[in-house]
């Protein structure tokens, strides 16, 4: 009896091995299917989460001006997961502006000093270089005492009927602040042509000459309208010199202009200064300045 049950069950054992390995067979022959795992974003930083944290690191030569183009150096880094059909907007900005538009304003005005893109193709690593050139406001657009940065934002590269539309995504949102100044030229006369002889002494500090670009001259005048309209030159000068960069010395100059006999002394008048290029035109506002004064007869 256990003769016969031991030949029994080793009579079973093939049959179990056959079985045995059919069911390994099927099992490997099962396809294999992971969980789908969510597209990566470009530039992933991994497990480091300090460095997803977006900074900007500015270089440049002197401050911003904000009467010419002014180059600041960018470098971002950080910027980590930036699709396809995004780019980083950088600007320059008010510092407690916290608005978010909903189309990227690509305009120069005194809260919006200049823009640059770069799309996500050119971000390495969360890395990115750009250069940002601050555009030119004329004289009146500018309110002093302003406080600015270099500013970052989302915005998609597709263009709409009402411009790029700006992503809702605070995280790649951070600043830098940068200092922006004009330059401060000023003017002293006398108010008494007659003590001149028919001339007024008019003496000028702060007129740096690299502010003159090459062929423009200091246009000296004199007039009832004051300066006009922004980024024309003064109208209508009842006297009026010019002053080259070879009578400054050290950003001072003394001249004399005329006095026009016949001008009424019980009226107001300007007496102004303004870059005027070798076209005729307006250069820049940056050592624009003027006064008001009644002539004392």
């Amino acid at each position: 009896m256990r003769l016969e049950s031991f030949k029994n069950a080793k009579s079973s054992l093939p049959s179990r091995r056959l079985a045995c390995a059919l069911a390994l067979t099927g099992v490997a022959s099962l396809p294999l299917t992971p969980a789908l795992a969510e597209p990566e974003p470009l530039n992933d930083p991994g497990d480091d989460t300090q460095s997803f944290l977006p900074k900007l690191n500015l270089s440049l030569t002197e401050n911003v001006n904000p009467y010419i183009p002014c180059t600041i150096y960018v470098e971002g880094t950080g910027f980590y997961g930036v699709q396809l059909g995004q780019r980083v907007s950088v600007y320059a900005g008010l510092t407690e502006d916290t608005s978010k538009p909903e189309y990227f304003p690509e305009t120069i005005d005194d809260t919006h000093l200049g823009f640059v893109h770069v799309p996500a193709e050119r971000i390495e690593d969360g890395a990115f270089k750009t250069e940002l050139v601050t555009g030119q406001l004329w004289y009146g657009q500018y309110r002093a005492g302003l406080e600015y940065a270099v500013k970052t934002m989302i915005s998609y590269a597709e263009s709409t009927e009402e411009g790029h539309r700006t992503s809702e995504t605070t995280k790649y949102d951070t600043q830098t602040p940068i200092t922006v100044l004009t330059e401060s030229p000023r003017l002293d006369f006398n108010k008494d042509p007659s003590a001149a002889g028919g001339s007024i002494t008019v003496r000028g500090t702060g007129f740096e000459s690299r502010y003159i670009p090459a062929g423009a001259r200091l246009r000296l005048f004199i007039n009832r309208a004051g300066l006009g309209e922004p980024g024309q030159l003064a109208p209508d000068p009842v006297s009026l010199i010019t002053v080259g960069p070879e009578k400054i010395n050290n950003g001072a100059f003394e001249v004399n202009i005329p006095y026009v006999s016949g001008l009424d002394t019980t009226k107001k008048y300007t007496l102004g200064v303004q870059i005027m290029s070798k076209t005729g035109t307006l250069a820049n506002d940056t050592l624009t300045t003027a006064e008001t004064f009644m002539f004392t007869a």
